[in-house]
């Protein structure tokens, strides 16, 4: 398996998770070991109820694996819309970064000291005591930072 979640492999998990049962699961341990992961259940006035069984897991792990797998596979209900919300998330905030940084070095004339002068503050001459005629943030010749920062971008010239 791949190390990185294709977009295939990703649609390939929302379309099981949207195929499977609704609602809440539970589980259920019975007098012989056996767990049952069940669809909604709750207790009622009548006893416990529930909307079916989804799986029922076999006896032949020890009780405490036998109930982790359990709950594992229960709350996977909740858990996997949620962590692939979170992951859509956290793609659309990367990409509104990778465009905000693609609109800076767009606009740059020179990418790299336009973005640290914009963005990072960039220190200038005065922190680059081996080589004083180049900027120690940008490391561009003192004539070629001073023309960008005497001469404005596209946006503020077109202004």
């Amino acid at each position: 398996m791949s190390d990185r979640l294709t977009p295939e492999r990703e649609a390939e998990i929302a379309k099981r998770a949207d195929a499977a049962s609704r609602g809440l699961w539970g589980s259920h341990r019975d007098l012989n070991g056996a767990y049952t992961i069940q669809a909604r259940p709750r207790t009622t006035r009548y006893g416990m109820e529930n909307d079916g069984d989804i799986a029922t897991l076999a006896a032949d792990r020890t009780d405490a694996e036998s109930y982790a797998n359990a709950r594992f596979i229960a709350h996977a209900r909740e858990d996997v819309p949620a962590l692939l919300a979170e992951l859509a998330a956290v793609r659309a905030e990367r990409d509104q970064a990778r465009a905000r940084i693609a609109e800076h070095m767009h606009e740059a004339a020179c990418p790299v000291a336009e973005i640290q002068m914009r963005m990072l503050g960039c220190p200038g001459f005065e922190g680059n005591p081996v080589a004083p005629d180049l900027c120690a943030g940008c490391h561009e010749p003192r004539e070629n930072h001073e023309a960008l920062t005497t001469n404005p971008g596209p946006k503020e010239a077109a202004s």
